[in-house]
């Protein structure tokens, strides 16, 4: 079998193709087979799978290694047909023609266990390995030769179609060997004098590689020896107007001596002789033990090359600091390359050392690795790419990281170490002039003072050309802009430059960004820990507050723990306690030796560089309350029209004072955040801040009442006649995806917002803010929340006697007692709201009141005292033809009629309830009256039906985004699938259900599902586990009046005594089972409970109670549930039997 990537990933086994089904497992198999025999840690994988965002189940990746396996095996058994000669007994066998490639899974690592020939990429590696060796030998037909066998095994592009970053990565590695190996074989094919081969060879790949220069002296060489001398000179041409428009440089010295040669009518033999380097040189090509491109350092990117001389390799930077090098890199006889930077070597050229003393870098060693692998030599002359930028807010450290980089490669750059603080951010200095800069640095190159030019322009022209013959690592720190960066670049020199700066350098295209955020939580108590003293600091959980409360900003963790050094009397919570202050948190974090100095100072640098408008939208936004903004509500905080509100957010994500945390998602840095705030109440009046608040709160009203009728059309939110601006500009889309999305995006600024209104004298916009927010409240489980926005636009609308409103705030208000377990709260809330719908002759408030007292009824089992109040909403309904509303109580109708054990009657509500919401395109509703009737037909014992309609209901309620319904789904399913004898897997979705309702602050589900719990670990024998669940779910049930749950309960006790052994405890819990059930009119309940009291008597010896038990129970079923009566009584008659009668 061999396994293909030169192309798509496909297998093939005696010639025959074989595809592989999906992305997924191509991706897994092209990781595997490139590393083949390494193994690769299940994380990795998942990350290349899943592009960078991997789910949190692991499973997904096994169910895909499973496929991978399937189809690796299924492809050799198509090719085990070759026979073997017969053995000594004279039988033939038939055997696999090759091995057979297998995964291998251990300690959380995959590996592809194949030889290594058996896939293409190590066939091409070994190809080209071959060929260094025959070309160290002066073969140059030979090297032409393996390399045509090598370029032979691509059929088109690597990993081809594979979409996502890590196939982009390897792609782009792979093309890199691919030129490597193109270069190396024109090189000897233009020592044989090949040069009609090589110009239809090369001219595809030149076009394709424009900024390539050594294949284009190559394919200019090719062209003069074909006697194409025009074509050299227009190729030439064009490459020195591609090169000047795209990179404001001009071709290399090595490619202007082939057109100089060309021009001046050179013989082509010469040229080559002098210009390409010969096969005794030693060339190297990749060679067999360097990393494979699939390895974990290719994570990194991978720039685009511009090698500027004939002699350079062609490589490609995997990331990992491994550089594939082609056959022609001009080498010293020892092997090694030789540089054109040997000025650097002489001892009388200055080699400066002017790095700072390095301070504590902690927790940044990805970082780290990323920047010095970027400005990593590579070979003696300049690669691409060796420009990088760090940015990031103050003090997150970016110069501790660009030194420390600088410092780790100092001995890779010979010439010395240059540095220059450019003052863009000081405060009290001005950044210092580009010309003022480069003066700097020429004199410690060694130029006299009196030789450096006055003009900038003057003076960067001297600046490369002296920099041009050394390696020297530059480090400019502090950068203002890109402007007054500019003039100091390196030019073509082979040397390294760093730039670090608080603002995003958009003007520099080719240099590779780096931003850095604030420290991860565990990296931020190490820096602590270890600066503070790890003996005073052992307590992690104190260190984790004291981090936290700095924002996991190393410059504020550094001033921290130096304070906390500096103060040996102090614990660790006298720090806490100091942090903790509001406002003057920002105080505490200065530097012990300036008092104005610390955070604060380097938080007033950033600012003090800010124009007006900008300087005022940075201090007004953080008023925001929420934990992100969005550039509509900004425009609205800050009287801005959307596109000037977008710019000078534009600009303050420039200058790091900002973060986007997604597509149109902002926040502040926590102490930049409480920075601003400071700033605000000292340069902003109380009114200003009144008028940017109130402006805030209107948009949300606004925004919310539209999200509100397109999420929610039936929302029972009423419009007082109260004069709203007109939103400029949606933050959503017109959809009820959208709407529902952006509820969830902005809820923590919505109840900000809500909340701010309210404690400062716009009560009035408080409630309507409220009104349009009760709903998304009440309908995505935020009931605690809903609680206290109802409550309050309840009060105030009580205040302005406003019966309508009123109404249905108490509506609002009473589905969220409702829902956490308040039913008496509940219950005189919906009194009231039932009172006013009918003293204002509101008949829609009315059936929505009628249904919110039914509720509570429902909620606390008292199914027989609820059947009137729903039928008497249904007549209401009925005569408003309102078929939504009709649909919403005939599905409450049937939940009524199945504990009322009236299952056909259920049923007919059922259906008619599923075909009402199926008219009204209610998904959401559709989908929770699925799930109902699912489990009543799983309760009948229909199980085909009941998945069928869980099937259907589970994607409509995924799709609605209801995280109750589903699991309330997910629950019903748990009780069919133990029902059908798979508790395992009932118990795990039980336990996902449960995990749900406690985020939720669902207690009446939490109990019912723990009864479910309970009664799978029971059909498992696991009844210490199971006794459990149902002690958790009776006290809940008790302290909250759930009748129906407790009943259970009590049930599923009694039946854990009896399989224990404790007959008596199991005969109190079961009859308290019977007592309930009897009490709340529970069919079902209460003949299940008979069952198992029946079990305990004839476990007791009294088969008479038993047998009147089960008869009794049998038929109260009759009509319910008729199989179920029948099983009943069959169990009654062997009673009969056992007894002799």
């Amino acid at each position: 079998m061999e396994i293909l990537l030169l192309g798509p990933v496909e297998l093939t086994v005696g010639g025959h193709v074989f595809e592989l089904t999906s992305d997924k497992v191509r991706c897994l198999v092209a990781a595997l087979a490139l590393e083949v025999g390494r193994p690769i840690s299940r994380d990795t994988l998942m990350e290349r799978l899943w592009d960078g965002d991997p789910p949190q189940n692991k499973d997904l990746l096994y169910s895909h290694v499973s496929r991978a396996r399937r189809q690796l095996r299924e492809a050799a058994e198509a090719g085990w047909t070759t026979p073997a000669a017969p053995d000594a007994g004279g039988e033939g066998t038939n055997v696999p023609s090759r091995n057979v490639p297998t995964i291998d899974t251990r300690a959380h690592t995959y590996t592809l266990l194949a030889a290594p020939e058996s896939v293409d990429w190590h066939r091409f590696r070994l190809r080209c390995e071959q060929a260094r060796l025959t070309s160290a030998k002066g073969d140059d037909q030979g090297t032409v030769e393996l390399l045509a066998q090598a370029r032979a095994l691509w059929r088109g592009e690597p990993l081809a179609g594979l979409p996502g970053v890590w196939p982009t990565r390897v792609r782009r590695m792979l093309r890199a060997e691919y030129l490597g190996a193109m270069v190396t074989s024109s090189a000897a094919a233009l020592r044989l004098g090949h040069f009609e081969t090589l110009v239809s060879e090369l001219s595809e790949l030149v076009e394709k590689n424009p900024s390539d220069e050594q294949l284009a002296s190559y394919l200019m060489l090719a062209c003069y020896g074909s006697d194409r001398h025009s074509e050299a000179v227009r190729l030439y041409q064009r490459l020195n107007q591609w090169l000047r428009s795209q990179h404001g440089a001009e071709p290399g010295a090595a490619l202007a001596r082939v057109y100089e040669g060309v021009v001046a009518g050179r013989p082509v033999r010469q040229m080559v002789h002098e210009m390409v380097p010969g096969a005794s040189s030693g060339p190297s090509i990749i060679s067999a033990q360097q990393r494979t491109p699939g390895s974990a350092s290719t994570e990194g990117s991978v720039a685009p090359t511009r090698r500027s001389g004939l002699g350079t390799s062609a490589s490609g930077d995997t990331g990992g600091g491994e550089t594939a090098r082609a056959v022609g890199a001009e080498q010293s006889p020892k092997g090694e390359e030789t540089s054109r930077d040997s000025e650097a070597e002489t001892p009388n050229v200055p080699r400066p050392k002017m790095l700072p003393r390095q301070t504590v870098l902690e927790g940044r060693q990805s970082e780290l690795h990323q920047l010095t692998e970027v400005l990593r030599v590579t070979s003696g002359r300049r690669a691409p790419g060796r420009l990088a930028t760090v940015s990031g807010m103050p003090g997150v450290g970016k110069t501790a990281l660009a030194i420390s980089a600088a410092a780790q490669l100092s001995g890779e750059f010979p010439s010395g170490e240059l540095y220059v603080d450019l003052r863009g951010h000081d405060g009290s200095k001005d950044p210092l002039r580009p010309e003022t800069a480069l003066g700097i640095l020429l004199r410690a190159l060694g130029a006299p003072a009196e030789s450096v030019p006055v003009d900038v322009d003057e003076c960067a022209a001297m600046w490369r050309a002296m920099l041009a013959s050394r390696r020297c690592v530059i480090v400019l720190d502090d950068a203002a802009d890109a402007e007054q960066v500019t003039p100091m670049l390196p030019g073509e020199s082979a040397s390294a430059m760093v730039i670090t700066s608080r603002r995003y350098l958009a003007g520099l295209a080719d240099a590779h960004t780096l931003r850095l955020e604030a420290l991860p939580q565990k990296t931020a108590i190490v820096l602590f820990r270890r600066l503070a003293g790890e003996e005073r600091a052992r307590d992690v959980g104190e260190a984790a507050r004291i981090v936290r409360l700095c924002g996991y900003l190393p410059l504020a963790v550094e001033l921290a723990a130096m304070r906390f050094r500096g103060r040996p009397t102090w614990e660790l919570g006298t720090l806490t306690k100091l942090l903790s202050r509001s406002p003057g948190r920002l105080d505490e974090l200065r530097d012990l030796g300036d008092q104005r100095g610390g955070v604060l100072r380097v938080f007033s640098m950033s600012y003090r560089s800010l124009g007006p408008d900008e300087s005022r939208g940075f201090r007004l936004l953080s008023l925001h309350p929420g934990s992100g903004f969005s550039a509509e509500a900004a425009a609205a905080l800050l009287d801005l029209s959307l596109p000037r509100a977008e710019r000078l957010v534009e600009a303050l994500l420039s200058s790091s004072l900002l973060q986007e945390v997604a597509a149109n998602r902002y926040r502040f840095h926590d102490l930049l955040g409480e920075y601003a705030s400071l700033l605000l109440h000292s340069e902003d009046s109380a009114d200003e801040r009144t008028r940017a608040m109130t402006r805030l709160t209107l948009f949300y009203i606004g925004a919310a009442q539209r999200a509100d009728r397109l999420a929610y059309p039936h929302s029972t939110a009423l419009s007082v006649g109260y004069d709203l601006p007109e939103v400029e500009q949606l933050p959503f889309e017109a959809s009820v995806t959208a709407a529902r999305a952006w509820f969830e995006a902005e809820r923590q600024a919505l109840l900000g917002s809500e909340l701010h209104a309210r404690t400062h004298g716009a009560q009035d916009r408080a409630a309507l803010l409220g009104q349009y927010m009760a709903s998304f409240l009440e309908a995505e489980g935020h009931w605690i929340e809903a609680k206290e926005v109802s409550a309050a636009s309840a009060e105030y609308w009580r205040r302005e006697d406003h019966s309508a409103a009123l109404s249905r705030s108490l509506l609002a208000l009473s589905a969220s007692h409702a829902h956490l377990g308040e039913y008496a709260e509940a219950a005189g809330t919906a009194d009231e709201s039932l009172q006013l719908a009918r003293d204002g002759g509101d008949k829609e408030a009315e059936v929505e009141a009628l249904l919110a007292v039914w509720l509570v009824q429902w909620q606390i089992g008292e199914y027989r005292r609820s059947l009137p109040l729903l039928e008497a909403a249904y007549q209401l309904s009925r005569k408003s033809s309102d078929r939504w509303t009709s649909a919403r109580i005939e599905n409450n109708l049937a939940l009524v009629k199945v504990h009322l054990g009236d299952s056909p009657s259920a049923s007919e509500y059922f259906r008619k309830a599923i075909e009402g919401f199926r008219e009204a395109g209610d998904g959401r509703r559709l989908g929770r009256a699925l799930s109902n009737a699912g489990a009543l037909s799983a309760a009948n014992h229909n199980t085909g039906l009941a998945r069928e309609m869980f099937e259907e209901a589970i994607p409509l309620l995924q799709a609605s985004g209801s995280r109750q319904e589903l699991a309330s789904t997910h629950t019903s399913l748990a009780d069919l699938l133990k029902e059908s004898g798979d508790a395992v897997a009932a118990i795990s979705l039980h336990r996902d259900a449960l995990s749900s309702f406690r985020v939720l602050g669902d207690v009446k589900n939490q109990a019912n599902t723990l009864n479910g719990m309970g009664e799978s670990f029971g059909e498992l024998g696991r009844f210490e586990e199971a006794r459990e669940c149902h002690e958790a779910a009776l006290k809940i049930a008790h302290e909250i009046g759930a009748l129906r749950e407790e009943t259970m309960a009590h049930r599923g006790l009694g039946y854990i005594d009896l399989r224990t052994g404790r007959l008596d405890v199991a005969g109190r819990n079961l009859r308290a089972a019977a007592m309930l059930a009897e009490r709340t009119n529970d069919v079902g309940e209460y003949a299940r409970v008979r069952e198992v009291l029946a079990d305990v008597y004839l476990a007791l010896g009294r088969s008479s109670d038993a047998l009147n038990l089960l008869e009794r129970a049998g038929d109260s079923m009759t009509v319910d549930n008729p199989e179920e009566a029948q099983r009943l009584r069959l169990r009654a008659g062997a009673v009969r039997a056992a007894r002799g009668e």
